[in-house]
């Protein structure tokens, strides 16, 4: 073999042996690389799935924050009648809702107890709350004395006073006379009735009283009217409006 061969020979094994370098040193530099990006990518999800979770600890801490803000702004639009007039500032306006207990309004004694107070001159308006407050629990909540300025500042736009009442009824049999000859089975009712009433414009309860009787009859109906009876004619006496 010529000199030529020889160094040519040199310069081919010299130029593979620098490629085969070049490859080794550079692929350390890739896999580096590669790390890196998966480094930051794995950094990436772990810091959007804690963001992901603090905000589900967040809601779950207070589920009903948001809601209860939107009940607030919404309280007038949920449970002020669409019939309530805004109300005269001539003279002090009373509304009068009763619950019977199972969350419904009774509007029989309701306009029984109104009937009285307009007898007294009081300015008795016609319930501005619909049955909403009361099928929810709003109307629970209040009577206990869970009010906010929010549910007080609505109100005020329509009565001065909110008359708020709770009547429970009991009944039974007070014999069986079907066997004696003009006799019938009697049902007895044992009512009790409490009122509270409310100031909006102070958002306080400021006066409050608590009613019982007894009334015995051939049925239900009758006896929870002798048993109103006489409820309403010791409320004329002791009245919780001026």
């Amino acid at each position: 073999m010529n000199a030529n061969a020889i160094a040519l020979l040199a310069v081919i094994v010299a130029i593979v042996f620098g490629l085969i370098q070049a490859l080794d040193l550079g692929r350390p530099l890739t896999v580096v690389f590669e790390k890196n990006q998966s480094e930051n990518l794995m950094q990436r999800e772990k810091n959007s799935e804690k963001f992901r979770t603090e905000k589900e600890n967040k809601q779950v801490e207070n589920p009903s924050e948001e809601n209860h803000i939107i009940e607030k702004e919404n309280w007038a639009g949920n449970y002020i009648s669409s019939t309530a007039n805004i109300n005269s500032p001539q003279s002090s306006g009373y509304t009068i809702l009763i619950s019977n207990g199972s969350r419904s309004i009774d509007f029989g004694l309701a306009g029984r107890i109104g009937k009285i107070y307009k007898e007294k001159g009081v300015k008795v308006i016609p319930s501005v709350l619909n049955s909403m407050f009361v099928s929810d629990g709003t109307f629970d909540a209040f009577f206990s004395g869970d009010v906010d300025r929010e549910a007080a500042n609505a109100l005020s736009q329509y009565i001065d006073y909110l008359v708020l009442g709770r009547a429970t009824m009991q009944y039974s049999n007070s014999g069986n006379y079907s066997n004696i000859e003009g006799m019938q089975s009697q049902i007895t009712t044992e009512m009790k009735l409490s009122l509270r009433l409310f100031n909006t414009k102070t958002g306080q309860f400021i006066n409050d009283v608590s009613l019982s009787s007894t009334g015995i009859g051939a049925s239900k109906t009758l006896s929870t009217k002798l048993a109103a009876d006489i409820i309403l004619k010791e409320l004329n006496q002791n009245s919780i409006v001026n």
